[in-house]
């Protein structure tokens, strides 16, 4: 993919950003770097009235989904903000969708998974019987070192688990805010738990069923313009071979 250059009009439109695959910060899939970069270009067009965020992801790095959902709510200040599920959007990739507006998920949307999890290998063992490494190490404190050629200890690992509990916390925190839910009710509907995006709409989760043409007609109902332009970001890249096709067709 290659950012597409916003380019200033007479004309309103509708901005469609894409976002399909595991949410990472940087990479080919929902690149946090990327998608952030797109969010902050269309809050700076006067010309572009509503956003449809497309997401396609099973979620990834909570990081990057903290960075992309600070994006997304700082251009639901400025403009209408819309959500089109497509055949997933979970874990990560609800969570960057709940500041939206309204969101859209189709009937077999597979959504939710609102929980957190971490994961520290352990290498010591295997690199000690299969390659005949050891470690010996020399360090100021207990905790100076967390590393993968020993498990960690109880005071480690509770540790790592306050810091997932935080996280979660947070996530819920962010559905509850956004969904306009209790946190208890978040809590309950939670737990990692994932739905389809028809039963997603039953417990508030989504607010309508529909696809992305769908959402992109109300967006257009919205700004009160039917004509409204359709921009899509980021475009994919097309090579030589194929431009070369498109022009001689």
């Amino acid at each position: 993919y290659e950012d597409q250059v916003l380019v200033q009009s007479q004309d309103a439109s509708v901005a469609v950003i894409l976002a399909e695959g595991e949410v990472a910060v940087s990479g080919e899939g929902v690149s946090s770097e990327r998608i952030c970069r797109l969010f902050q270009k269309v809050r700076s067009n006067n010309t572009i009235k509503a956003v449809v965020f497309r997401i396609n992801s099973p979620g990834g790095s909570a990081l990057a989904s903290e960075e992309i959902w600070r994006e997304v709510m700082l251009t639901q200040k400025k403009k209408k903000v819309f959500v089109s599920m497509g055949d997933v959007a979970a874990s990560g990739g609800y969570y960057i969708a709940t500041p939206a507006d309204r969101i859209f998920a189709e009937p077999t949307t597979i959504t939710g998974s609102i929980g957190v999890f971490g994961m520290i290998p352990f290498t010591g063992q295997m690199l000690e019987n299969k390659l005949g490494i050891t470690f010996d190490r020399v360090q100021t404190h207990n905790h100076a070192v967390m590393s993968t050629n020993r498990k960690l200890t109880p005071d480690e690992l509770a540790m790592v688990q306050e810091e997932v509990n935080g996280i979660y916390t947070q996530f819920m925190e962010r559905v509850a805010k956004g969904r306009k839910l209790s946190l208890t009710r978040v809590n309950q509907i939670a737990r990692g738990r994932v739905w389809t995006g028809k039963d997603a709409l039953k417990i508030g989760l989504v607010d309508e069923l529909g696809n992305l043409s769908d959402v992109i007609t109300y967006a257009k109902n919205q700004i009160k313009d039917k004509d409204a332009k359709v921009l899509y970001y980021p475009k994919v890249k097309e090579d030589k071979f194929g431009a070369f096709l498109k022009m001689i067709a």
